[in-house]
């Protein structure tokens, strides 16, 4: 218990721009270590806490009874949010998409193709474009409005769909995963640290020192390690955005230019 209390539980996704972005399965490497780290803590936290049940199945004589008391009713509750922080887990909701073109035309799709789709709908009666391509048949300008219009609706549903599941998951899911968490850190601290203290008290009075010493390092050593990395973290993102942003606004500018042309 003290190992996972102090080690063990703080491993969290916010360090995920440490991990190669690749895919295994589907998903980014960063994930798949989240997911084994978080079940080793579940996992060896489940076995200290069964430990704890079967040795003290009853207060020993003499103990504090408010610290034994608040020492057990913050394991169990301890217990219980690490469960609800897995249930949650098994329920994450999409993530939200990017802009309409690269998430439903796919990514072969390019600038020219959009532009096309465009000019079919808004200007029926510009030249057969679309229409001389050597693969198909010659379509009238009404049916290409027609095809456009079906594939900009189709679009718009889609991407509103995701887009609202993106939500949920963004304001609501994330939020609450990632406070839960950090609530289930925090409180595991002080529970083990009402432990130090039980075990310092009668009938025990084992010295505090050695077990309070090397938590409250690791635990001070986690939280400046974790604030330091979420920071870089973040600037990271913001310039990985900015890129994004700046590509995006090139390719727009492309497509401006052959509608104009």
């Amino acid at each position: 218990m003290h190992v996972d209390g102090a080690v063990g539980v703080p491993i969290n996704a916010d360090d995920r721009w440490l991990f190669p972005d690749r895919l295994y399965g589907g998903s980014q490497l960063w994930f798949w270590v989240h997911i084994a780290a978080q079940l080793f803590g579940l996992l060896l936290f489940l076995s200290s806490f069964i430990l704890a049940l079967v040795t003290f199945k009853r207060k020993p004589t003499g103990m504090d009874d408010s610290v034994y008391l608040a020492h057990s009713r913050m394991g169990y509750l301890v217990a219980a949010l690490a469960g609800l922080q897995l249930l949650v887990a098994c329920f994450r909701p999409p993530k939200m998409p990017p802009y309409p073109e690269t998430e439903i035309i796919g990514p072969a799709a390019t600038a020219a193709s959009v532009v096309e789709m465009q000019l079919a709908t808004e200007n029926p009666d510009a030249p057969a474009a679309a229409a001389a391509a050597p693969h198909g048949p010659q379509t009238t300008a009404a049916q290409q409005r027609q095809e456009g219009l079906r594939q900009q609706l189709m679009i718009h549903e889609l991407y509103e769909q995701r887009k609202r599941a993106g939500k949920v998951r963004k304001y609501l899911w994330n939020p609450f995963h990632r406070n839960c968490g950090r609530g289930v850190i925090l409180l595991a601290w002080a529970t083990l640290l009402t432990g130090i203290a039980l075990h310092h008290g009668a009938p025990y009075n084992a010295p505090v020192a050695p077990w309070a010493a090397p938590a409250i390092v690791v635990m001070v050593s986690m939280l400046l390690a974790d604030r330091w990395l979420t920071d870089v973290g973040k600037d990271l993102a913001e310039e990985e955005m900015a890129k994004a942003n700046a590509e995006w606004r090139r390719e727009e500018g492309a497509a401006a230019m052959m509608m104009e042309a």
